[in-house]
């Protein structure tokens, strides 16, 4: 098992209120008008999800030209109003009576303005979010073929629109299919006037090898719109038969969703909420997280517990651990703290974390969730891997003073002799302190968790982990 996640909730710690938005506020999830039909939002609130993003497709409310109907629209996000769930709305695509499927017309770029207007002065002041097109980089969904120039041409136009009608609306694009530099590069005379640089990065590697990805994108955004949050709207894996098991597809929708939070995007969407079709083999099929019968596949369950476990709480940011590869992840709320632990090594990992509290829930994918009672302060959990992804991850460093208690965390190797050593007898409040162990937080006070700007860089801890061939008791 690649990931485990240990739940520590340390009340009474007398810490303020977290201002940050909450892990409800930084997911989503992609649905579409029939996974509606299938009650498919009432199961977005059972994930714990707080946000959805969905088609609002021109040619659904312009059947006839020059007449809208919104009805089916209306639906959706009247439940959406009545669960909580924010929206992304995507605006796209084209339209038969407007010289369809090509959009570089001018027939065809101010019929779209005008459906743009028509959904703007239905919808404005509902706290939705906008999304100009899908994929214009990918030829499916840009006829007769991709040119950023005709796309530029259209983002002025809806610009405008927005410009006039509903100025504090919030539009972002241009929602790429992968991390197409070039593309986004030519899009230079837009960009600026979105509020959000929205993409797609789907791989068969492991989430996390997105991080690195990141700096190049960021540095390509930071001479065009260097203030504009990232929003990865679209991203999943399928589940089709020889590609991943149901429960490989479960650990990689948490991974995908947190590795999200520390890449730095300001929200991921998990494509796609119910699967599309049975063929097994069929990878378009099986992205869902609930089969298309509307039952809950593992993926479904494990971002449930996850959810759950999170609600109200904010991603503080990461620990360095004993190598790029260890994922150890802080969540506070006012009252309460989580810690989100995971390897993405090939090996048995160890998370061992002295928590100064009598007991500690550990929630495991999947597998559901247990109390662990603390020894001398002291809890242990263990994971194995099952799936090997590939891929890099960067280590970003949250200050000593972010801890809320004394905290240890190591994730070591497995050792490669049989005869395993304990780890060395606990004293006082805390573990006593090897020579060669990490320890995050030992002197810190008890306070609400806050992240230096600084200490990304200047307070890296290198790795002092347990010297090789030794490995703490299994609790």
């Amino acid at each position: 098992m690649s990931m485990l996640y240990a739940l520590l909730c340390l009340a009474a710690l007398n810490a303020q209120p977290n201002a940050s938005p909450t892990y409800q506020d930084r997911v989503g999830v992609c649905v579409h008008l029939e996974h509606v039909r299938k009650g498919g939002l009432d199961r977005v609130k059972e994930l714990g999800i707080g946000w959805i993003r969905t088609d609002l497709n021109w040619e659904s409310v312009e059947r006839r030209k020059g007449e809208f109907d919104f009805s089916a629209y209306d639906r959706l996000f009247a439940d959406a109003d009545r669960l909580g769930l924010k929206v992304l709305v995507i605006l796209d695509y084209w339209h038969r009576f407007y010289d369809g499927p090509r959009m570089n017309t001018n027939v065809a770029r101010r019929g779209f303005a005008n459906y743009v207007a028509k959904a703007l002065q239905r919808y404005k002041g509902r706290g939705f979010h906008w999304e100009l097109w899908n994929e214009p980089n990918h030829p499916k969904f840009w006829h007769p073929k991709p040119d950023p120039d005709e796309y530029n041409a259209l983002a002025r136009e809806v610009q405008a629109v927005f410009a006039d009608l509903a100025p504090g609306e919030t539009l972002i694009g241009p929602a790429l299919s992968h991390l197409d530099l070039d593309y986004l590069t030519a899009l230079a005379p837009v960009l600026p006037k979105f509020a959000g640089v929205s993409f797609h990065p789907y791989r068969d590697g492991a989430p996390e090898s997105i991080v690195p990805e990141l700096d190049g994108l960021r540095q390509t955004l930071g001479h065009l719109t260097p203030q504009a949050p990232l929003v990865a709207s679209e991203w999943g894996y399928s589940s089709a038969r020889g590609r991943m098991t149901d429960d490989q597809h479960a650990d990689h929708a948490m991974r995908t969703l947190l590795t999200g939070m520390v890449a730095g995007v300001q929200r991921t969407f998990w494509y796609d909420l119910m699967n599309d079709g049975d063929d097994p083999q069929e990878r378009e099929h099986h992205f869902g997280l609930y089969k298309s019968d509307g039952n809950p596949k593992a993926a479904a369950k494990a971002l449930a517990e996850l959810g759950k476990s999170l609600r109200g709480h904010s991603y503080v940011g990461r620990f360095a651990l004993a190598s790029p590869q260890d994922f150890a992840l802080l969540f506070a709320k006012a009252d309460s703290y989580r810690w989100v632990a995971w390897t993405i090594r090939d090996r048995a990992t160890q998370a061992d974390l002295a928590v100064g509290v009598p007991e500690v829930r550990v929630v495991r994918p999947v597998q559901g969730a247990s109390v662990k009672p603390s020894r001398s302060g002291r809890v242990s959990a263990r994971g194995r891997r099952s799936w090997k992804s590939r891929g890099r991850a960067t280590c970003s460093n949250v200050c000593r003073r972010s801890a809320p208690r004394p905290v240890t965390l190591w994730i070591p190797p497995r050792p490669r002799s049989r005869f395993g050593q304990s780890s060395p007898p606990s004293r006082g409040h805390g573990p006593r302190r090897p020579s060669r162990w990490k320890e995050l937080g030992r002197h810190a006070p008890a306070a609400t968790p806050s992240v230096c700007s600084g200490c990304w860089t200047r307070r890296c801890l290198p790795y002092t982990g347990p010297p090789p061939g030794r490995r703490p008791r299994s609790d």
